[in-house]
């Protein structure tokens, strides 16, 4: 049996608290493998990911408001120079070395760059799986030093697993074997929530934007506009962004007096999934290009989500919904009939809902999984 480590996130706010066994994050694919999980640490203990993050925060909190793209910077990870060491910390407190393993899962994203590196010199015989954790869009945002830690560590991985297919068209033509394996939903995910099919929603509330790391790419503007729209052709309706901490609420600030339909809404630590349940729609033309897991949240709890083929949850659940970024006739098109054909709503909640238990399906993923593991060893 091959033994197997995930060196994950020691930081993965981003998951919506539920009654699932698993996150609802990348974490699902080492769970596939039955691989041990944890965090990579450097010499002092310190985890990899956030070795520097003070200094990111420093930067946000400060005036004038900065792009998050900005942070995506050597200043704010750690890099060749630090302290690398083969120790993962793993979820039960435990601490192990990566020579104790046949094969290492790691999160591939800028903070993880220069350990990628580290760890294909120091341990040359295990093979390494980079599971994709950002966008594209992430990575040409990317300060000069880390593309060019980027392709080394892309170089260095003896596999990649993309979560999005532009990620994959992407990287394909740079390494050797890359496997496209959307992010699977666990059990139980949204199991607190009454899921109720209705022709429309009581709140006449349209979401225009989830709080992410990285909101540059969120196109908040046209999701607006869009909304505006509506609002002149008759349709009684407000919008929220969601999820935004305090300096992103400033930095959207100038949106909300230009807009005064808009509600910005902070972090959600209990009762997400009954919040947005509440919505009548979303309207999400981001152009980030990663999983698109609003998509599948908003299709669990039976609200139609407009939004772009370029996210992989947004095309499995919702793929008649799906248009170009910038192109607000489409989108305005499809809100319009959501918010007047009452059938059409039922169709489509209806519809968004057996995808997400297509994407609880486990096996055919783990089989892709311990293929790969087998083909690479």
């Amino acid at each position: 049996m091959t033994d197997v480590l995930m060196a994950f996130l020691s930081d993965n706010s981003y998951t919506p608290a539920s009654d699932a066994p698993v996150p609802f994050s990348n974490v699902m694919y080492g769970e596939l493998v039955d691989a041990d999980i944890g965090y990579p640490v450097l010499a002092d203990g310190t985890p990899v990911q956030t070795a520097h993050v003070d200094r990111m925060d420093e930067v946000f909190e400060a005036e004038p408001a900065v792009p998050t793209s900005a942070m995506l910077s050597e200043r704010y990870c750690a890099t060749q120079s630090a302290e690398y060491t083969g120790e993962v910390k793993l979820e039960s407190g435990e601490t192990v070395s990566i020579s104790d393993y046949d094969v290492v899962f790691v999160s591939f994203l800028w903070m993880y760059y220069g350990y990628i590196c580290y760890l294909d010199t120091e341990y040359p015989e295990n093979p390494i799986v980079g599971i994709q954790e950002e966008s594209v869009r992430d990575i040409t945002a990317c300060s000069a030093q880390l593309q060019g830690l980027h392709r080394e560590a892309l170089a260095a991985l003896d596999a990649v697993v993309a979560i999005n297919e532009r990620y994959r068209d992407w990287v394909a033509p740079y390494t050797e074997t890359v496997s496209y394996l959307p992010l699977l939903i666990p059990d139980d995910q949204f199991e607190s929530v009454n899921m109720q099919t209705q022709a429309t929603r009581n709140g006449r509330t349209v979401c225009v934007g989830i709080g992410t790391a990285n909101m540059d790419f969120s196109n908040l503007y046209s999701n607006l506009l869009v909304v505006n729209h509506l609002r002149n052709a008759g349709h009684d309706l407000d919008a929220e962004i969601i999820g935004l901490k305090p300096y992103q609420k400033r930095r959207f600030a100038p949106l909300v007096e230009q807009f005064d339909f808009l509600t910005p809404t902070g972090y959600i630590d209990d009762g997400y999934y009954e919040h947005i349940a509440e919505m009548d729609l979303a309207v999400l033309l981001t152009t980030r290009a990663t999983t698109g897991r609003p998509a599948s949240e908003f299709a669990a709890v039976g609200v139609p989500c407009i939004g772009t083929p370029e996210n992989t949850h947004q095309r499995l659940c919702f793929p008649n919904l799906c248009v170009e970024p910038f192109d607000s006739d489409a989108a305005i098109s499809h809100a319009q009939r959501l918010l007047t054909d009452p059938d059409f709503y039922r169709r489509t909640v209806q519809s968004g809902r057996d995808n997400v238990r297509r994407l609880q399906s486990k096996e055919e993923t783990r089989e892709s999984l311990n293929q790969l593991v087998n083909t690479i060893t």
